[in-house]
């Protein structure tokens, strides 16, 4: 019996490790490439319940940062840097050049001799975009902004960023043999783009 009861113990052991290492097995085929709609609703249901149980946890920023990457396809790294420019107070003026609103993008793979990025910046015009998206950038940007001056760095945020994602996606997805990441965001926005041509 009692052989048993270790055996099953041991088991019970192995199962959960498998499964941590699922989760913490960083690998590009573990991720999603695009986000499907059902696997983002039972990650920000379980975000919820994370956000219940812990109402200082990051969960909402959490899906701040997935839905503003999806409007945007920056690189999770790229907000650190990111600056926004242009008239705030009018969305859509743009009877001066300087004056149109848009978000200036350092190029996280820039580099002056692999000639994948043709510079260090790119710009993305935001008056294109619909009123609705242009509020989720801003408002992320700015709890970004407050955020890293809480936490002192923007490593520190994305850390505790990707840490309560990892938490989400364990709840939601725990038979899945895909999860959500912050870069799948981009890869959602790629999507699509190529859907609406």
């Amino acid at each position: 019996m009692e052989h048993l009861c270790k055996s099953k113990v041991k088991a019970t052991r192995v199962r959960v490790n498998k499964e941590q290492d699922r989760f913490n097995n960083h690998t590009s085929n573990n991720k999603f490439k695009s986000i499907p709609e059902k696997s983002k609703k039972s990650v920000f249901l379980a975000f919820d319940a994370i956000k219940k149980n812990n109402p200082e946890s990051m969960a909402d920023f959490a899906k701040e940062w997935i839905d503003a990457t999806i409007v945007t396809g920056l690189r999770p790294s790229e907000w650190e840097k990111m600056t926004i420019k242009g008239n705030m107070s009018d969305f859509y003026y743009s009877e001066n050049e300087s004056e149109v609103l848009r978000m200036v993008v350092q190029n996280a793979k820039f580099s002056g001799n692999s000639g994948r990025i043709h510079g260090k910046t790119r710009t993305l015009i935001m008056n294109r975009l619909s009123q609705a998206d242009i509020m989720t950038i801003l408002a992320f940007h700015n709890k970004l902004q407050d955020l890293i001056g809480q936490f002192g760095s923007f490593e520190k945020v994305a850390k505790s960023t990707t840490n309560v994602l990892l938490s989400a996606n364990k709840k939601a997805l725990a038979l899945s043999s895909k999860y959500i990441t912050l870069y799948s965001a981009r890869h959602q926005f790629v999507s699509n783009r190529k859907a609406n041509g």
